[in-house]
C-alpha cells in the first residue's frame, strides 16, 4: 500500500520480531512488544505510525499469532482506509515490510498474512513455526477486503467486516 505520514496501520499483534534484512534502524532477531520497538539507540519507534520518507527507512518484521484476523491501514487526514480481515486458524501470523525512502525509493507498507516465519522454511520447520497441509487435505479460508472512511484510527475489525474505530 502507498503511504505517507499521515498513514497509520493498525493490528492486533502481541508481539514483533526483526527479521535480518538489510537495515539500519532496529538490530536483526531482536524481539518486541507491539507497536513499540527499540532501534539501535533505544528509541522507542512506533511502527503503527509512518516516518517520513527523509529518514530512509526499510525493515521486515514477523508479527507472530495474532490474537485476532485483521489489519487496517488508514489515512488519517482524509479518514479512508483499507482493511483485510481473515482466519487466524489457517493463517496466525503477520509479516510487515515497510519501505519509507530506504529502499529504491519507494513509501509503502506490505502486510501479508502467513502460515509461518520466518522466511527460511528450514528455520520455520525446526522452530515449530509453519504451517503443514497433510498429503491430500484441502485447506479453505476466507479472506475479506474492507475499505473505509471517517475513521483516523482502527480499535478492530469484526469477523464479517464492520469496523470499530478507535477512540483516542
Amino acid at each position: 500500500m502507498a503511504v505517507s505520514i499521515a498513514s497509520r496501520l493498525d493490528l492486533p499483534a502481541r508481539q514483533g520480531r526483526v527479521e535480518t534484512w538489510s537495515n539500519n534502524q532496529f538490530e536483526a532477531g531482536t524481539e518486541y512488544e507491539w507497536p513499540f520497538a527499540l532501534d539501535r539507540a533505544g528509541k522507542k519507534i512506533d511502527l503503527r505510525l509512518v516516518p517520513s520518507p527523509i529518514e530512509s527507512v526499510a525493515d521486515f518484521h514477523y508479527l507472530p499469532d495474532v490474537t485476532e484476523g485483521w489489519y487496517a491501514v488508514t489515512d488519517t487526514e482524509r479518514q479512508v482506509g483499507f482493511g483485510l480481515v481473515f482466519p487466524t486458524s489457517i493463517l496466525p501470523h503477520l509479516w510487515l515490510f515497510r519501505t519509507l525512502g530506504g529502499w529504491r525509493g519507494l513509501n509503502t507498507l506490505i502486510v501479508e498474512v502467513s502460515n509461518g516465519y520466518p522466511n527460511n522454511l528450514r528455520q520455520a520447520i525446526k522452530g515449530g513455526h509453519c504451517g503443514v497441509v497433510a498429503a491430500g487435505e484441502t485447506v479453505h479460508a476466507e479472506v475479506l477486503v474492507v475499505a473505509y472512511v471517517g475513521v483516523t484510527a482502527v480499535e478492530r475489525i469484526e469477523p464479517a467486516g464492520k469496523v470499530i474505530p478507535k477512540i483516542e
